[in-house]
């Protein structure tokens, strides 16, 4: 489905910008206003992130007519996306620590920032190129 496919693509994109917010400003000052959104925005980043792991989920399923391979990895990414942009805002609001989610919370706030990026690349090049094999 092509809508499937935009939403995927644009979440892929807004939500790797929301997750590499301050390593994409470091490196190109004219994009501040994607941190400056994604900061004092906590509703947002549960909005966003529950929608990119249902639209993950949804792209998952109904790739019927192309090879599933070329739909897995943005598909996969948003549904990384979705959680780590929702362990966000579940760590912004919450008071509580939980020791059981402390090797997730860990890896995801460690790497949330190259998640963000590899999420913008495939997003990118899954617009680019909507029917190559692996992406």
């Amino acid at each position: 489905m092509v809508q499937i496919y935009f939403l995927s693509v644009l979440l892929n994109i807004i939500g790797g910008f929301g997750l590499a917010s301050e390593l994409i400003v470091n490196k190109f000052n004219k994009l501040n206003y994607f941190s400056e959104f994604f900061n004092g925005r906590t509703k947002s980043k549960i909005i966003l992130g529950i929608l990119s792991v249902i639209v993950g989920i949804l792209k998952l399923l109904s790739s019927m007519d192309v090879v599933v391979a070329g739909d897995l990895l943005p598909a996969l990414c948003n549904i990384a996306v979705g959680i780590a942009l929702t362990l966000d805002y579940y760590k912004d609001r919450s008071d509580v620590d939980v020791a059981s989610d402390e090797k997730v919370e860990n890896f995801f706030s460690r790497y949330s920032s190259f998640l963000g990026l590899i999420a913008v690349i495939f997003g990118l090049l899954h617009f680019i190129l909507p029917k190559v094999l692996l992406l």
